[in-house]
């Protein structure tokens, strides 16, 4: 599980077989929707980047 910090919007999935995917976070204000601040990421993650809503990056986070 990871858990996004305050600010971060969105991040980059860096993948053992060198694919990257955008994700964004999910608006919990949404009708009969519940919010999470945690996510769950594949076995293949090696690396991920957050970044805010200007697409500033705020931290990378290294997965062992």
């Amino acid at each position: 599980m990871i858990s996004w910090e305050t600010g971060e919007t969105n991040y980059l999935i860096y993948l053992g077989n060198h694919t990257v995917q955008k994700r964004t976070k999910q608006d919990s204000n949404t009708f009969q929707s519940q919010g999470t601040n945690q996510f769950w990421v594949s076995p293949e993650t090696k690396k991920i980047e957050f970044f805010d809503a200007q697409q500033k990056r705020i931290r990378t986070q290294i997965i062992p």
